[in-house]
């Protein structure tokens, strides 16, 4: 369950970039917003990534993460402008979150037996190597994001956090 949370973030949060770069090319900070929220939805409708019970770990498990990653990535890149402190810090982010989904299809191979098992012991094995996996993956992709995000304008900053407070629904948090 953690381990689909932080892959949807991911995915989210790679294509809410693209707003700050929509931003960056254009004078209104709305249509960058609109730019990410419209990629936030293509992507995660596209593969189907609704909240469809049981069938979460069959997608991560398959190609449709990769290609949402790439998608995302690629989105955000046809608006972004990217200075060249952000593009470097920008192209270590891309490379984490990359690895990061390599490392799942790692996990997902590892682990397909147990997926087949119907026994709480073999959910528990999942569950375990689904939540170490996760924290493996963020421990690096949020200190690359964590450098990206700092070399952002204050503005360009302000653009990706609204962006994520409209996406929660206004939810604090």
């Amino acid at each position: 369950m953690k381990l689909k949370i932080v892959l949807i973030a991911g995915g989210l949060g790679l294509a809410s970039l693209a707003a700050v770069g929509a931003y960056a090319v254009s004078p209104d900070v709305r249509q960058g917003v609109a730019a990410g929220q419209a990629a936030i939805t293509l992507a995660g409708h596209r593969h189907g990534w609704g909240g469809h019970r049981g069938g979460m770990a069959k997608r991560l498990c398959s190609d449709a993460r990769n290609e949402q990653v790439e998608a995302a990535i690629t989105f955000a890149e046809t608006f972004m402008a990217f200075t060249p402190e952000q593009r470097a810090a920008w192209d270590r982010l891309t490379g984490a979150v990359r690895a990061g989904s390599d490392r799942v299809g790692e996990t997902c191979t590892e682990t397909e037996a147990l997926r087949a098992e119907k026994t709480m012991p073999a959910k528990l094995a999942l569950a375990e190597a689904a939540t170490k996996t996760a924290a493996a993956v963020l421990g690096d992709v949020r200190p690359a994001f964590d450098a990206w995000y700092a070399t952002l304008s204050d503005e360009q900053r302000k653009a990706l956090d609204d962006l994520m407070k409209r996406r929660r629904g206004g939810r604090r948090g």
